[in-house]
C-alpha cells in the first residue's frame, strides 16, 4: 500500500478549511486524501501541538521524521580502524 505524507501546503488548506468550519468529510473531497489521513491531522494538531496550527504541525512532523530514521552503526572508533 502506498501513501504520501502531507505537505505544508496541504497542511495550511487543512487549517483554513477547518478554521472556515468545514468538516472533516468535506475537507477529504478537496484534497482528494483518505478520510483518516486528514483525522490524524486534527488528532496530531490537538494532543501534540495544542493548537490547530499547521506550522507547528509541520515542525512536529519533521522531529519526528528524524526520530524514525536508524542512526547506523558507524562511530569514530570504528572509521579510525
Amino acid at each position: 500500500m502506498e501513501y504520501s505524507h502531507l505537505s505544508t501546503f496541504e497542511r495550511g488548506r487543512v487549517d483554513v478549511l477547518h478554521q472556515l468550519g468545514w468538516s472533516c468529510r468535506a475537507i477529504v473531497k478537496v484534497l482528494n486524501r483518505h478520510y483518516s489521513t486528514i483525522a490524524r491531522e486534527f488528532i496530531r494538531y490537538q494532543t501534540e501541538n495544542g493548537s490547530d496550527s499547521p506550522e507547528k504541525a509541520q515542525s512536529v512532523y519533521v522531529k519526528r521524521r528524524l526520530r524514525s530514521r536508524p542512526q547506523g552503526k558507524w562511530t569514530e572508533e570504528i572509521a579510525r580502524k
